[in-house]
């Protein structure tokens, strides 16, 4: 061991430092090493940990797939009884719906036959009537939709079956003639008086709009030459090919006019009109017509239509019945009071005669202005 003196003579170990030193950096690299191995024994837990949890996540997955491939147990079967309770309760609900519905649906039935039994025993007799004249009966509607639906199908289809019967019972030309023809009848029974107008014309507009006109202005269409043409739709009801038209006019006469369309195989189209005497969803103590109407349309070249009318009607009748002829003449501002009971009727007929000669004559031109003036209007 080698001392050397310092500076105020005191003696210094060399190899002593030189140990001590050495000792320093023996601990100095103990410790980085140590340091080094407690970081990668983290490292080496966190991937373990990691693979734990893949593991259980793989071994969930595969008891999974294995209860799935197994066949379940009776008691797996089951359901909890509240989902139990619940399905039925559900079930229950259904089934008490359905029986109201069920219930509903009956009473409307029983509705409908009660209806439509009534109903039939008023207007059964039309279908046993020999001839045309003789086909004039109470019209009513019931108030059920139901009634009401199949009594409007009921009516126009009837006059659509005896729509032929209808035409061939008077005189018309040949359909292939572009002539304007018209005539009027004056029947009279001792019930009532019957007014038959018969028209064939020509109208320079297509048969679909001229049919448009009268599905929607009927009313307007019916009083154009007594009161002029008024473009108010008077359509109230559309069921299938019918429609109900309610107007009450200037004369306070009420206009309850069911209508149905019936389209042709030849491209033509018979349009039926039938006044509902007795409407239950309608009720009037106003006057009214009888009135039955056949409506021939068929198409022509040049966007015109061709029309052939068998118009009946007969004079006023409200609550009490028919109106007299005294009334009946007034209507038509004519007077027969004046005159003896046996010639009352011959001289209402001569005037009445004349005056619908005078407003045929002028219905053709008439109805034409008016659908070509809607027809530019809506163009």
């Amino acid at each position: 061991m080698s001392a050397s003196p310092d500076a105020d003579g005191t003696q210094i170990d060399i190899d002593l430092l030189e140990k001590a030193d050495e000792k320093l950096r023996k601990r100095e690299y103990m410790r980085n090493i140590m340091r080094f191995y407690r970081e990668e024994k983290r490292e080496e837990l966190s991937v373990l940990k990691a693979q734990v949890v893949d593991l259980r996540r793989e071994l969930k997955q595969r008891v999974r797939a294995m209860k799935a491939a197994l066949p379940p147990s009776k008691r797996s079967l089951l359901l909890p009884w509240k989902d139990v309770a619940g399905a039925l309760e559900k079930e229950r609900e259904d089934v008490e719906s359905e029986r109201v519905a069920l219930q509903r649906r009956t009473a409307d039935l029983k509705a409908l036959v009660r209806d439509m039994r009534t109903w039939t025993s008023v207007n059964l007799t039309r279908n046993a009537m020999p001839t045309i004249t003789t086909t004039w009966q109470n019209v009513s509607l019931p108030a059920n939709p139901a009634s009401r639906q199949l009594g409007k199908a009921w009516i126009t289809q009837q006059m659509h079956h005896n729509a032929t019967r209808a035409f061939s019972a008077f005189a018309f030309p040949d359909m292939r003639s572009s002539d304007t023809f018209f005539d009027v009848a004056f029947e009279a029974t001792d019930a009532r008086f019957e007014y038959i107008h018969r028209r064939q014309y020509v109208v320079d507009v297509p048969m679909v709009f001229m049919l448009q006109a009268y599905k929607k202005h009927l009313c307007s269409v019916l009083m154009m030459d007594w009161f002029g043409f008024q473009e108010n739709t008077t359509l109230k009801e559309t069921s299938g090919n019918t429609t109900l038209h309610q107007c009450l006019a200037e004369d306070d006469e009420w206009m309850n006019l069911v209508t149905g369309e019936f389209p042709q195989d030849d491209g033509s189209c018979l349009f039926v009109i039938q006044q509902i005497e007795d409407d239950e969803a309608a009720p009037t103590s106003c006057r009214q017509r009888n009135r039955m109407i056949w409506l021939d349309a068929r198409p022509l070249p040049g966007e015109r239509t061709q029309v052939r009318v068998l118009y009946r009607f007969a004079q006023y009748f409200d609550s009490h019945g028919y109106i007299s002829i005294d009334d009946e003449a007034e209507s038509w501002d004519y007077d027969v009071r004046h005159l003896p009971e046996e010639k009352k009727e011959d001289s209402f007929r001569q005037f009445v005669t004349a005056r619908l000669v005078s407003i045929n004559a002028k219905h053709q031109p008439n109805l034409n202005n008016h659908l070509r003036r809607m027809m530019n209007a809506s163009s």
